[in-house]
């Protein structure tokens, strides 16, 4: 009798230390997304006890923080940034990070036209001309720049100088930063009476925005700005954008 005392002294014991037994707190966070552009916000969420205390860390912020299960911010600079969650319950905290990418959202390139890519193929085209790459942060590919054709009336002069009236610039872009997914293909067209220096043409393609501005251009002995150049004396700036 005084053995089963024993045991049943010893159970409750052990049953009040589990009882009294401190558990960290659970809990998740999220990002309504973790790949931006410069001016974007995100909206941060704690997802777990509603009598835990959190206390938000957010670097390359001046959000302010507080008890809070939901927190927004804004990044007007360029880079990676780590936010985190520290949670406390029962005395034991509990740390969360999240890692953010921020774009500049800004690229600028400048080729000259008609240069040969011995035909390599660039995503979804293969073409000639040279060709420009517009990556993310991490270096994939979310949309291309590249001399495409020239169009219209060309043909050879006596001497043999090719001329032309009009070119294209093709160009391509990605739905989302990570480069992921099908690009959508355009072009942008520039006919011959929009040939001449400064002319510029802005084309938005998924969510990259290009904007063309002839820089230099050479014409024809006889003939007038804005008819026929000679092919391969075009020279063009690039500028590209990410439009959310």
């Amino acid at each position: 009798m005084k053995i089963l005392f024993k045991l049943a002294v010893l159970f409750i014991a052990i049953a009040s230390m589990q009882s009294c037994k401190k558990e960290p707190p659970m809990f998740e966070i999220s990002a309504s997304s973790t790949h931006i552009v410069v001016g974007e916000s995100i909206t941060f969420t704690y997802t777990g006890d509603n009598d835990a205390q959190i206390e938000w860390l957010i670097q390359g912020s001046t959000t302010p923080t507080g008890n809070t299960s939901t927190i927004t911010t804004t990044y007007n600079t360029f880079g990676t940034y780590n936010v985190s969650a520290i949670v406390t319950k029962n005395g034991l905290s509990v740390t969360k990070t999240l890692s953010i990418q921020v774009e500049s959202g800004t690229w600028y390139y400048q080729f000259p036209g008609g240069q040969n890519n011995n035909n390599s193929t660039i995503g979804d085209f293969c073409c000639t001309g040279q060709t420009i790459t517009i990556s993310n942060y991490a270096g994939k590919p979310l949309g291309y720049a590249y001399f495409f054709n020239w169009t219209g009336d060309a043909y050879n002069l006596p001497d043999g100088t090719s001329i032309a009236p009009n070119f294209e610039i093709g160009i391509s872009g990605a739905d989302n930063l990570e480069g992921t997914g099908t690009r959508t293909i355009s072009k942008v067209f520039f006919p011959y009476y929009d040939n001449i220096i400064g002319a510029t043409k802005t084309v938005k393609i998924g969510k990259l925005e290009y904007k063309v501005k002839i820089l230099e251009i050479a014409y024809p002995a006889g003939m007038y700005n804005g008819t026929h150049f000679l092919m391969g004396s075009l020279k063009v700036e690039v500028s590209v954008r990410w439009v959310p």
